[in-house]
């Protein structure tokens, strides 16, 4: 890093007494930490890309350029903030503009998640599994709350229409819907499935086990937190992720 202006005039005061000491990484170490490479080699792509981004005009007004010998670096750390104001206008559009039909979401989440079946934890595994035939999760379950013996009878003799996703017209709000909109929320586990509805003391609760027909992907949003996008640094697109 080269000295603020104010700092260029504090060195050249002779009267002052002001010691500028640079800052951050020397280039070599920089290059070798993002490379990944022995100090021989970043000392060789240093010197080759010192004189490809040199030009004379900077050398005859004393300028350093980006990659000179005696350059330094100090991290930055990068900005969400762009992205945070793009997700804050996603959700004022989803609420008080189009629902259906948003191609500003569509945009936004096709760049949010973009290469995400490639994409790995800190321990190697995809955050995105695979459930269905052939695999360890066959079943899904799914249980609602009954108040009356009635209810209870009228779940048992029709499961199907009780315990599936209801109409859209009495579909209620929930975590990944809005009111009018029917989905289907289903637990791995019996037990889970009961928590999910939360059923009053007293109450009685209807477990239905839907057997998955085709291979269904799902994002693990538990394991998003452990993400590890794999790319280089020097890969403009990567730096977004």
């Amino acid at each position: 890093m080269e000295p603020t202006a104010m700092e260029y005039h504090m060195i050249s005061d002779k009267e002052s007494s002001y010691d500028w000491r640079r800052q951050g990484e020397e280039v070599v170490d920089v290059i070798m930490e993002a490379a990944d490479i022995e100090e021989e080699v970043a000392n060789d792509v240093q010197e080759i890309l010192g004189k490809r981004f040199s030009d004379c005009e900077s050398a005859e007004m004393g300028l350093e350029t980006e990659f000179a010998a005696e350059s330094h670096y100090k991290l930055k750390i990068l900005e969400d903030r762009p992205w945070q104001k793009e997700w804050e206008e996603f959700q004022t559009k989803l609420k008080n503009e189009a629902r259906h039909f948003n191609q500003f979401g569509v945009n936004l989440l096709n760049k949010v998640l973009e290469g995400i079946d490639t994409m790995r934890t800190e321990e190697g595994n995809s955050l995105v599994t695979t459930i269905g035939p052939g695999t360890s999760i066959k079943v899904l379950y799914r249980a609602r709350v009954l108040q009356s013996e009635e209810k209870l009878k009228e779940a048992l003799r029709y499961p199907d229409k009780q315990l599936g996703p209801p109409p859209n017209k009495y579909a209620l709000p929930g975590r990944m819907n809005s009111r009018g909109i029917s989905m289907f929320y289903g637990a791995i586990e019996e037990d889970i499935a009961i928590g999910e509805v939360r059923p009053p003391v007293g109450s009685k609760v209807v477990v239905a086990k839907f057997n998955i027909l085709k291979e269904l992907k799902l994002l693990k949003l538990n394991a998003l937190t452990k993400a590890n996008s794999v790319g280089s640094i020097f890969d403009p697109a990567y730096i977004l992720k």
